[in-house]
């Protein structure tokens, strides 16, 4: 490449003296061969040395252009690389955004998603409760119903005991004012059975009262159970002794007084329900 340079200098500064030499020979033919032989003696040392001054500015130009284009390629790379930063600011920002409004629009869903299933939890919660609450009404009927069948049916028997014991007690009262009868053996036995229908009503007060309280959340179903579960038995067995002892007193009183048609009939075989 330099010399390549080089070669088009010589040729640059070398044309002109040629030229003008053979124009200076052209135009004084009359001029001596000594000074065309001087001149052209001097001719190639300054050639060269304008050569190498031509060399040396030409060097010095092309380092100049050469820093002038390295700048403005720096530049050019400078600028592209601001152009190409800024692109990618650009997108940074336009993805930033994209992320950011995907991020909302999946935080509203799940949110919506989440408020949705509290919904349904809260209808189903409201459903079941309402369903427990029907079955609870339902089982509170039926367990109303079942105590109210069997305390009606035991305070049936109790009342028909009382009217019984009465009758009973009238019958030997009168045996014992218009006949002298001794009545003492039959009043014992109607004691027992007025203790033991007090008895039985006092059970069935009791349940009455454990039952209510239940139904009114005051005390604990499954305890309530085990007291009336009780009661009943103690209410059944008051009830069937009462009916054992007026039935002894209704022997009693017949024995006492020697009589077996005296006694009305309804007195011997009225017969008490004991067992519901």
């Amino acid at each position: 490449m330099r010399l390549f340079y080089i070669v088009a200098v010589i040729i640059a500064v070398a044309g002109p003296y040629s030229i003008a030499q053979a124009q200076e020979t052209t135009a004084s033919p009359t001029e001596t061969r000594e000074a065309q032989t001087q001149k052209t003696r001097v001719s190639p040392i300054q050639v060269r040395e304008e050569a190498t001054d031509l060399k040396k500015e030409t060097v010095d130009t092309l380092k100049v252009r050469a820093q002038e284009k390295r700048a403005e390629v720096r530049g050019a790379i400078d600028e592209n690389r601001e152009a190409v930063k800024g692109i990618r600011e650009k997108a940074k920002e336009e993805i930033d955004e994209k992320k950011d409004s995907l991020r909302e629009r999946l935080t509203n869903d799940k949110k919506e998603v989440r408020e949705e299933r509290t919904l349904q939890r809260e209808e189903k919660a409201t459903q079941l409760a309402e369903r427990k609450k029907e079955q609870d009404a339902k089982r509170i009927e039926r367990i109303k119903a079942y105590f109210e069948k069997i305390t009606g049916r035991l305070g049936a028997a109790i009342e028909r005991l009382e009217k019984l014991a009465e009758r009973v007690e009238s019958r030997a009262q009168k045996l014992a004012t218009e006949k002298g009868v001794d009545v003492s053996k039959t009043r014992e036995l109607l004691g027992i059975a007025k203790t033991k229908i007090a008895d039985a009503k006092a059970a069935i007060g009791q349940i009455r009262t454990e039952v209510l309280a239940m139904f009114e959340g005051e005390a604990e179903p499954r305890v309530v159970f085990e007291k009336v579960k009780g009661l009943l038995e103690t209410a059944k067995e008051s009830v069937k002794a009462a009916h054992r002892a007026l039935v002894e007193a209704i022997a009693s009183l017949k024995a006492s007084a020697g009589l077996r048609d005296d006694v009305p009939k309804t007195e011997k075989t009225e017969a008490v329900e004991t067992n519901e």
